[in-house]
């Protein structure tokens, strides 16, 4: 008995936009944690990406559309600024790519953003990214 084929929600589908993209990641060997803080003083000093997926948009429209931002913060990276927005991109082109297979949500907009990369002591790269993805329901 196959289990039922319930229609998935938006939250369903932009967790499935946050996947594609931390699979991207995964694979240019960024190491993810899909906590919002690290109490660990070793993972602290070790490179490593913290991510977090929050609903943006307050219009009180349920089912029209939704922004979600998928916040990517870097910490201990030697990578440089470049480089690191290109892993951005490619984490947006991944979920722009799952995007268009969604059932039942469509991709209105989609976009990448580096909000701030700083260098810290010692040469290693610190910094948010933003990949934001406005969702509407599929016609």
């Amino acid at each position: 008995m196959s289990a039922p084929d319930f229609p998935p929600t938006i939250t369903d589908s932009a967790q499935a936009l946050k996947q594609a993209a931390v699979a991207s990641l995964r694979a240019r060997g960024l190491t993810i944690s899909d906590t919002k803080g690290r109490n660990d003083a070793e993972q602290d000093t070790a490179p490593h990406a913290t991510l977090a997926l929050r609903e943006e948009c307050g219009c009180g429209l349920p089912n029209n559309h939704h922004e979600f931002t998928l916040s990517i913060h870097v910490r201990g990276f030697d990578f440089k600024p470049r480089e690191v927005m290109r892993l951005t991109d490619e984490a947006e082109r991944a979920a722009l790519t799952l995007g268009t297979h969604l059932r039942d949500w469509q991709v209105l907009q989609i976009s990448a953003e580096r909000t701030r990369i700083l260098r810290q002591a010692g040469g290693d790269w610190a910094g948010c990214l933003s990949v934001r993805a406005l969702l509407s329901p599929k016609d």
